[in-house]
C-alpha cells in the first residue's frame, strides 16, 4: 500500500511541473525531476521513477488530444451558429451549451490509480505447486527487495 501511495505522490509532484508552455516528452521530464530532487523525496527505484514519468506523458497527451479535437467541434459550431438562419438558432445554441460543458478538465492525480506492473518492477507468474494460479512478483521500496504476492 505505501507503494502505491509513493507513486501516486510522484506523479502529483511531476504533474506540478508540467504547464502548458512545456514541451512534452522524456527527456524533458526526466531533466525535470533529477533538477527538482523529486526522487530523493520519494525514495523510489528508477523503474517505478521511469513509470510515474509514462503515466504523466500518457495523461497530458491523452488531454491534448481530448481537448484539441473539442476545440475543433468547438470552432466549427461557433462558425455553424454565425451562418445559420433564425429557425436552426435555438438548436444550435442548444448544442453549444451541451459542447461548453463537455469541455475536457486539466488533470488531476488525486483519484488515480497508481503505475501499471511492467518488465522494469515486477512480472505475473503461473505457480504449478500451489492453491493458487497466478503470483505476482514485484520489486518493494527498498532497492533489491522483492515480494510475491498472490
Amino acid at each position: 500500500m505505501t507503494l502505491i501511495f509513493l507513486s501516486l505522490n510522484f506523479s502529483l509532484l511531476i504533474n506540478e511541473l508540467v504547464t502548458t508552455e512545456r514541451r512534452l516528452d522524456r527527456k524533458t521530464l526526466r531533466r525535470l525531476v533529477k533538477d527538482n530532487g523529486i526522487v530523493e523525496k520519494c525514495g523510489l527505484s528508477t523503474g517505478y521513477v521511469d513509470q510515474c514519468i509514462d503515466k504523466v506523458l500518457w495523461m497530458w497527451r491523452s488531454y491534448e488530444d481530448k481537448h484539441d479535437e473539442w476545440q475543433y467541434r468547438y470552432d466549427r459550431l461557433i462558425e455553424e451558429l454565425a451562418s445559420c438562419g433564425d429557425d436552426e438558432r435555438e438548436k444550435l445554441e442548444k448544442r453549444l451549451k451541451r459542447l461548453e460543458k463537455s469541455e475536457p478538465s486539466t488533470l488531476s492525480f488525486r483519484h488515480k490509480v497508481s503505475c501499471r506492473l511492467d518488465y522494469r518492477t515486477g512480472r505475473i507468474e503461473k505457480s504449478e505447486n500451489s492453491s493458487f494460479l497466478l503470483w505476482m512478483h514485484t520489486g518493494t521500496i527498498v532497492k533489491g527487495n522483492t515480494m510475491d504476492v498472490p
